[in-house]
């Protein structure tokens, strides 16, 4: 097993599964959040971007939402206010097994 000491925090992810939000808390993770500054052709603004470690296999997938601690139980997307969506998710595997996974928007 690889070690991560900077993995010390909790998160919780949530994946929408047919009609029902699956909730999974994940305790000694790595979270990352900073803000960038966006320019397009409608101005300039600014956007949360975030990266996310997940040792061992629990997994993340994209379009699942990430909470920072211990998320509540939800019912719908809604309730999830300022939770951040994965743009992607994608394993690290060494000799065979998943050691890690990073997710981040």
């Amino acid at each position: 097993m690889m070690d991560y000491p900077l993995c010390n925090q909790t998160v919780t992810v949530y994946r929408k599964v047919g009609e029902e939000i699956h909730r999974y808390e994940y305790p000694d993770c790595h979270l990352q959040k900073k803000v960038v500054l966006v320019r397009d052709d409608l101005g300039t603004f600014l956007k949360w971007e975030f990266l996310l470690i997940v040792p061992d296999d629990r997994q993340v997938m994209a379009g699942d939402r990430v909470v920072e601690g211990r998320g509540k139980v939800v019912r719908s997307w809604q309730e999830l206010n300022g939770a951040m969506s994965v743009a992607y998710a994608k394993p690290y595997i060494l000799d065979g097994k998943i050691v890690h996974w990073e997710a981040g928007s």
